[in-house]
């Protein structure tokens, strides 16, 4: 594998005081090194899991607040789509 670019990425994170929390980062591109093989990653996030676009600790918070909430009202909450 030998780099190939990057690509920007958004991460919805925890809400801090109520605000809708992006993080923006940069990740490295990886594509393979022989002339006919096509196979590309990007490297991995330890916070989020595949391409995903929310952390971990976001979808924990999340999952506790629909045990009293709707998923309506979750995703109003937090400011985001119920399929985010």
């Amino acid at each position: 594998m030998v780099k190939n670019g990057y690509r920007i990425r958004d991460f919805v994170g925890l809400p801090i005081g109520g605000k809708k929390i992006i993080i923006r980062m940069k990740v490295q591109r990886y594509k393979c090194k022989h002339k006919d093989c096509d196979y590309d990653q990007q490297e991995k996030i330890p916070f989020a899991t595949g391409s995903r676009s929310y952390t971990h600790r976001f979808a924990k918070y999340v999952v506790d607040l629909l045990r009293g909430m709707t998923l309506k009202d979750v995703a109003n909450h937090l400011n985001v789509t119920w399929d985010t």
